[in-house]
């Protein structure tokens, strides 16, 4: 249920995996104690970091060493979110250093 961009290892060592539905939906994906957060307990997030319009940017990496654009990230959360792209219903993977997705259990 997971490979890594472009399934290059050395993107994962970056970025980490791109996971598909199965793997999330196990509930086996993450270690003892932690859980794929809910939209609820995102939502939860956003509000804590300002709303929608702001906390994009609070959670990503700051600068351009991995991301193509990124003119107002700040990291200020400390999330270091990164652009590890994503790789759609037919294997085509795209907008690595472009964007990041994150999943919901919901």
């Amino acid at each position: 249920g997971y490979c890594w961009y472009g399934n290059l290892s050395t993107n994962g060592a970056i970025y980490g995996a791109l996971y598909n539905w199965y793997a999330v939906n196990t509930n086996n994906l993450c270690p003892s104690g932690w859980h794929i957060p809910t939209d609820a307990e995102w939502q939860t997030l956003i509000d804590h970091l300002g709303g929608s319009s702001v906390a994009g940017n609070k959670l990503k990496e700051a600068g351009t060493s991995h991301w193509v654009m990124n003119p107002n990230a700040t990291n200020e959360s400390g999330f270091t979110g990164l652009p590890g792209g994503q790789r759609g219903a037919y294997g085509v993977f795209d907008l690595l250093k472009g964007s990041g997705g994150f999943w919901s259990s919901t």
